[in-house]
């Protein structure tokens, strides 16, 4: 995914998408996570996305700033899902990668948010733009006429 527009620091999905690391970092599963952290320094990338994953599954109903988008929060999470592991290369997004469709799959609420639209992703990234741009034009539109 080499597309400069991923990385537009004033876009909603990548304001959301720094919420979804950092809000729910202290709520990850650190015993589940430690698996993946090869960083004696701090935590390495993989296990900073099982952390955040595992923090906004456990907070899911709780996630609460996609401001008009609200109703659409699990499919911004898939793109997040979807943009931090695509950072990850060889054996850690092979890893991560397995851990992520895993863990989802066994989520308490499987039902209300499932990873649907990563493994799309993970099958096509042209799939991952598409609704990534839709959701960042969708959400300027809904700012924009019902403020």
């Amino acid at each position: 995914m080499d597309d400069d527009y991923d990385n537009i620091s004033g876009l909603t999905s990548i304001r959301c998408y720094n919420q979804l690391d950092e809000d729910s970092f202290s709520s990850g599963n650190y015993q589940e996570c430690s698996q993946f952290n090869n960083d004696s320094d701090g935590y390495s990338e993989p296990c900073l996305l099982c952390l955040s994953l595992t923090g906004n599954l456990k907070n899911y109903k709780k996630l609460d700033y996609f401001e008009e988008l609200n109703s659409h929060k699990c499919n911004y999470l898939n793109l997040w899902a979807y943009y931090r592991l695509s950072k990850l290369q060889g054996e850690e997004y092979q890893k991560m990668r397995k851990f992520i469709i895993d863990h989802w799959y066994n989520y308490k609420d499987y039902g209300i948010c499932n990873s649907t639209d990563f493994v799309l992703y993970l099958t096509s990234d042209a799939a991952y733009k598409k609704a990534k741009r839709l959701y960042d034009y969708i959400y300027k539109i809904a700012v924009k006429h019902f403020p």
